[in-house]
């Protein structure tokens, strides 16, 4: 296989073309279009995340979906500072160039409605803005119609709680990860058996092991142990003892 190098692998010929500012005289369109055309680069990172985790997620495996989940988190924060940038423009100099623009937006961007649909939060009726032209909509539509994160996240919490109402379940993660005091029970399956780990004030953990034949107890011997469960399990969920 033939080396490649630094330029070649990243098309930066390419790239270095793809500025074209419209108004000569305007120092800083070149900032603007920067930062937006990295912008849309980093939506593609996010939405590459964001099926990676939807995916995980209707499959019930959470644990694995909390990776893709902190890096879309990252990248949002990552561009919170591109603002920061684009602080360093005057209202003056943007003006120099905004009139060629009109009426060019952010809110035009399709990637940015695909991440909305693929967080769940999508609108059905931004399908048809008519900025978006047949085969922007046409992919805008396909996305919508994919697993998305929320949908994925109800899966998980039905699979590791069992059904129940939506907001009660919300409302009881959320009080137990708000209140850590008093001993709290993390239980994992991997389908044929079940081990639940009681934590307690102090550092203190007990861990129990329960065979879907069987009666609860302690771990019997043989069993794997607590890290090596958690590894494997295929399922989790965490909640006060005794419920």
């Amino acid at each position: 296989m033939a080396a490649t190098d630094y330029s070649t692998y990243l098309r930066i010929d390419d790239l270095l073309t793809l500025r074209a500012p419209l108004t000569a005289d305007a120092d800083d369109e070149l900032l603007f279009i920067v930062v937006h055309q990295a912008y849309e680069l980093w939506f593609k990172v996010m939405l590459d995340e964001l099926r990676r985790a939807a995916t995980r997620l209707h499959g019930s495996e959470p644990w694995r979906a909390v990776a893709p989940l902190a890096r879309t988190v990252d990248v949002g924060r990552l561009l919170l500072g591109h603002l920061a940038v684009l602080q360093t423009m005057s209202p003056e100099e943007f003006m120099r160039f905004r009139d060629p623009l009109n009426p060019a937006s952010g809110f035009q961007s399709f990637q940015f409605r695909a991440i909305e649909f693929l967080s769940g939060a999508g609108d059905p009726r931004s399908l048809d803005f008519t900025f978006f032209d047949d085969r922007q909509r046409a992919w805008l539509a396909g996305v919508a119609g994919e697993p998305n994160v929320w949908t994925g996240f109800l899966v998980s919490l039905e699979a590791i709680l069992g059904p129940g109402d939506v907001l009660e379940r919300l409302g009881d993660l959320y009080h137990e990860h708000s209140n850590p005091s008093g001993p709290r029970c993390t239980r994992w399956s991997n389908g044929s058996s079940t081990t639940t780990r009681t934590s307690r004030p102090g550092g203190t953990a007990t861990c129990s092991w329960r065979d879907a034949r069987s009666v609860d107890g302690p771990a019997p011997a043989g069993a794997p142990a607590w890290p090596t469960l958690r590894r494997r399990s295929v399922s989790a969920s965490t909640r006060r003892c005794g419920t």
